[in-house]
């Protein structure tokens, strides 16, 4: 388990910033893996949200039972440290992300 944590840990540190959004996504969602980036609603958990949608995209094949059960797994397993390294990671890229669509949207 500590592997795929790792794993999803990298890439997080992999893709570029606009890779996450945030979207407010109505129902009981908190994210969605479009292929090309993952949305993320703020609003939600957003551990495990990110847990899940790396997830998807480590291995798109998997079915979504598969998936919750591998996210459950992990949640039981991961560390505070790991927690933190994951949100910073995300807050970073989400920061970047949303201050360059503010910079586009007054040009």
């Amino acid at each position: 388990m500590q592997r795929l944590i790792e794993k999803i840990i990298s890439l997080l540190k992999s893709k570029p910033p606009s890779f996450f959004q945030f979207k407010r996504i109505y129902g009981r969602t908190t994210g969605y893996f479009k292929g090309d980036h993952i949305e993320l609603d703020f609003r939600k958990d957003l551990v495990q949200s990110i847990i899940h949608e790396c997830l998807h995209v480590i291995n798109p094949d998997w079915s979504e039972t598969a998936v919750m059960k591998l996210e459950r797994a992990i949640i039981k397993e991961i560390t505070n440290l790991q927690v933190a390294t994951i949100l910073q990671i995300l807050s970073r890229k989400i920061k970047f992300t949303e201050i360059n669509q503010s910079y586009l949207k007054r040009e």
